[in-house]
C-alpha cells in the first residue's frame, strides 16, 4: 500500500533524514535543537513518516542511533528528554527509559507538581505577557496568531485570554469571541 502511495507521489520523494533535519534548528552540540515542524498539544514534535505521524525525539534518536528497543508495559521504551524541553531533537540530550523511568526523572527534576503560573519551571507566560495578549485578543487578533507570537499553542493562547489558567493575573479577555 505504502509503495502504491509513493509510486502515485503523494510521499514526498526527499529521504526521510532531510525531512526530518530540515525542521530542527540544529544549535551548538550542547545546546537544545528545537523541534520547528508541528507540535502536539502538549509541546512534543511531530513528524509526518510513511503516512503516520511520529513523536520528532524518536525519529532523532532512530536516525542517529537506531532501532528504539521494545518496552514492557503499554508505554514501551520511552525516548526521555535530559534537558526537559519537549521540542528538543538533539540526540546527545535524549536517553532510552521505562515509562517508570521517565517519572520518576520528572518527580527528581520537580515537574511533576502541578505548579501554575509562573511557579512552573517551564512556563513561557507571565502575568505581563498574559495582559498583553488579552489586550491584542481584545482589538481582533486571533488565538492562533497570538499563539505564533508567544511561542505557545493556540489553545493555551485561548485559556490564558478567557482566564481559564492565569485567572489571577489580569483583567480577563473578551468570553465570546469565539475562536
Amino acid at each position: 500500500m505504502a509503495d502504491q502511495r509513493r509510486a502515485a507521489g503523494k510521499f514526498s520523494s526527499v529521504p526521510e533524514a532531510e525531512r526530518f533535519w530540515a525542521k530542527v534548528d540544529k544549535r551548538g552540540p550542547d545546546e537544545c535543537w528545537p523541534w520547528t515542524g508541528a507540535r502536539s498539544h502538549r509541546g512534543y514534535g511531530i513528524f509526518g513518516s510513511n503516512g503516520r505521524n511520529r513523536n520528532a525525539q524518536r525519529t532523532a534518536w532512530e536516525l542517529t542511533r537506531g532501532p528504539i528497543p521494545p518496552g514492557e508495559g503499554a508505554h514501551g521504551t520511552c525516548v526521555c528528554h535530559a534537558c526537559d524541553n519537549r521540542a528538543c531533537c538533539n540526540p546527545s540530550h535524549l536517553f532510552l527509559g521505562s515509562h517508570r523511568d521517565n517519572m520518576l526523572d520528572a518527580s527528581r527534576k520537580g515537574r511533576v507538581a502541578k505548579a501554575r503560573g509562573t511557579r512552573n519551571g517551564n512556563a513561557k507566560l507571565t502575568p505581563a505577557i498574559v495582559a498583553e495578549m488579552r489586550a491584542r485578543a481584545n482589538s481582533g487578533v486571533s488565538y492562533a496568531a497570538l499563539g505564533r507570537d508567544y511561542g505557545v499553542t493556540r489553545g493555551i493562547a485561548r485559556k490564558a485570554v478567557l482566564g481559564l489558567s492565569w485567572g489571577c493575573s489580569a483583567e480577563k479577555g473578551d468570553a465570546n469571541r469565539g475562536e
